[in-house]
């Protein structure tokens, strides 16, 4: 008797065998099971052994000829009882967004609109920064000119001060965008290092017209080309980014999932969301977050502290006041993250990999399991026919159309090429009254009065079907109908060298694991193994229920994008994490580095100038004290960047 609908939704019982003449009368056909030898149910990725003798097995990637056999097979049914077999609903892959000029929807936040725009002010600021440099460079000569008391040039000696004045004002002519900026963040109520900078400029102008004594110009002007190196790393950043992404037609983006797997960050590839990577990738950064809560301190400690520091000194308040700034505000600070971010993103867009910000870098920080789909594993360009073989008179076009039908209700990654084999033999496409989900890796539908099985070759011989001579064919989707073989398709898997690489990366990196999420029956761990050459002892791969859910895109699912990447390239998907876990790193540690000169400048300003000592607190060593600090930050962030 036929089950209905209702029925079939019920819990799996005990494993067993399954019996060909029970899944004809479940899918509700009233012809018997023919009859055949027993024969013990193959497991998945075990030899599989043919009561007859068979020929040599047939390599993968050898062609197969087409096939016809008339001969009746009699099958006998396998010993053991039909456990309950449930319909299972997959939900298909979300196809990628079509491509569109404006992708976000908003001409401000598109990343052409923003690439344009970024590649006018990048060609501007760098033309200032090089002029900027020249008078920094002068400036520092002069300072130290003077410290060292040379007297070489009659003409600086008569005006030093002037020349340096001067300089200073050329440098805050050139430097406008960092002074905007500056006042902009003071105006928002956030603080930050470049409102500290255009402080220190104005003390310092103050300073230099009310006392004739230019001598701490040259440090603001330092300070000043360091803050407008951090506004060209980010504009570059940005264009680096923008310009990536305006080039992939549909982006596919890196996400984190973390209900999927429980007590992980779960990271997997899904359709791009160019606007919702727009959205985040100018959100300010833990380290920018920090520096402006401790420039909000300095702006109103400082101005307090100065002026009670004037009593117990013979300095006066705007020089005091000058010396706290050009000591605690570390020149590095504005480069912890900039810098990084723009050094990654441009290695990144030599992968076709966009990461976003501070934002990714947090998505990546942690500890995640790399949820691999087909598609980051084989390519669906890089999966082609190999050839077929047909049994018991059945069409080409029948058994192509079948075996479509039954592919497209787990949505499997080998539907295009099964429907490009149909358009071939001008078949038609078969209609599935009802399909059902099997444990050994299979796939079981109803097309009119037809019950057809579709799945590997282990899979086909658990299920009782009689296997003749010469029919054993390491990647193959084999098909059934009605208990009898009517097809194999040989297929052809092409290795990815972008694939190849992301996977070393991965598996040679502690911090992330590797879950197998494959829809295709045919991409095992032993696959994997044999076209890339690489261990995957350390690869999990789930049964093939929870590989269809790790898989499946669920709409209601919150993920987090990190990052855009090509589609077809899952090198960049490594390559993008890891740099993402690489920006976070290196900006904390190169910000704690900042945090320390600053704050170790300040202390010593306040017991010098508490001493009585301003001589020790001369400009010309608190250009080398910054500095100093300045290249120990660079250099661990290169170290940083490297590994």
């Amino acid at each position: 008797m036929k089950h209905k609908p209702d029925q079939l939704h019920i819990a799996p019982a005990e494993s067993g065998d399954y019996r060909l003449e029970d899944i004809l009368k479940e899918f509700g056909t009233e012809e018997q099971a023919p009859k055949k030898p027993d024969m013990d149910s193959t497991q998945v990725f075990t030899p599989i052994q043919t009561d007859e003798p068979a020929p040599a097995p047939v390599p993968s990637d050898e062609p197969v000829k087409i096939f016809h056999s008339s001969k009746d097979v009699k099958v006998k049914p396998m010993k053991g009882t039909l456990p309950p077999i449930r319909i299972v609903e997959i939900a298909p892959e979300e196809s990628p967004p079509e491509p569109s000029e404006d992708v976000s929807g908003d001409e401000a936040e598109s990343p052409r609109s923003l690439l344009k725009k970024t590649q006018k002010t990048l060609s501007r600021l760098l033309i200032q920064r090089v002029f900027l440099a020249i008078d920094t460079l002068l400036g520092m000569f002069l300072l130290l000119y003077r410290s060292k008391a040379w007297e070489f040039f009659p003409f600086l000696n008569a005006h030093t001060t002037a020349i340096s004045l001067s300089l200073l004002v050329l440098a805050l002519l050139l430097s406008y965008p960092v002074l905007w900026q500056g006042l902009k963040d003071l105006f928002r109520l956030r603080i930050s290092l470049y409102t500290l900078g255009s402080v220190s400029a104005v003390v310092c102008l103050l300073y230099s017209f009310s006392y004739p004594d230019a001598v701490y110009a040259p440090l603001v002007t330092t300070q000043l080309f360091f803050l407008m190196q951090s506004i060209v790393n980010e504009q570059a950043a940005y264009f680096y980014t923008t310009n990536t992404i305006s080039g992939i037609p549909t982006p596919m983006g890196v996400c984190n999932a973390p209900q999927l797997l429980e007590n992980t960050d779960s990271l997997r590839r899904n359709p791009g969301d160019v606007k919702d990577f727009m959205k985040n990738l100018k959100k300010s950064s833990l380290p920018q977050d920090l520096f402006c809560v401790y420039a909000s301190i300095l702006l109103v400690l400082l101005p307090v502290l100065s002026y009670f520091l004037t009593e117990k000194s013979q300095l006066s308040y705007l020089q005091i006041w000058l010396l706290l700034l050009l000591g605690s505000v570390p020149y590095s600070g504005s480069l912890c993250f900039s810098k990084p971010f723009r050094v990654l993103a441009r290695q990144l867009s030599r992968y076709s990999g966009a990461l976003c910000g501070w934002h990714g870098a947090q998505i990546f920080g942690g500890k995640h399991t790399i949820i691999l789909r087909d598609g980051d594993l084989f390519p669906k360009k890089g999966i082609t026919s190999n050839g077929m073989k047909l049994y018991n008179s059945h069409s080409a076009d029948k058994v192509i159309s079948y075996a479509l039908a039954a592919l497209e209700k787990v949505d499997s990654p080998l539907v295009a090429l099964f429907e490009a084999l149909l358009q071939e033999q001008y078949g038609k496409h078969s209609r599935v009254s009802e399909h059902r989900f099997y444990d050994h890796v299979g796939v079981g539908v109803e097309i009119g009065a037809d019950i057809v099985l579709v799945g590997n070759l282990s899979f086909i011989r658990s299920m009782g079907v009689h296997m003749p001579a010469g029919t054993r064919v390491r990647q193959a989707v084999y098909v059934s109908i009605n208990g009898e073989l009517a097809g194999i398709f040989a297929l052809r898997y092409k290795p990815n060298n972008s694939t190849k690489d992301g996977l070393r990366d991965v598996l040679a990196n502690r911090n992330f694991s590797i879950v197998l999420a494959t829809r295709d029956f045919l991409i095992t761990p032993e696959l994997i193994a044999a076209k890339y050459t690489l261990p995957t002892d350390t690869m999990v791969f789930p049964d093939y229920n929870e590989r269809l859910r790790l898989s499946a895109t669920n709409p209601e699912q919150a993920m987090s994008q990190g990052a855009l990447i090509a589609e077809d390239t899952f090198g960049a998907l490594a390559v993008t994490v890891a740099a993402g876990r690489t920006l976070r790193n290196s900006s904390l540690i190169s910000a704690a580095l900042s945090l320390c000169a600053g704050a170790l400048g300040l202390l010593l300003c306040i017991l010098l100038i508490a001493w009585n000592a301003p001589a020790v607190a001369s400009p010309i060593h608190i250009a080398a004290f910054q500095l100093l600090w300045g290249f120990v930050t660079a250099f661990t962030g290169l170290i940083l960047l490297r590994f």
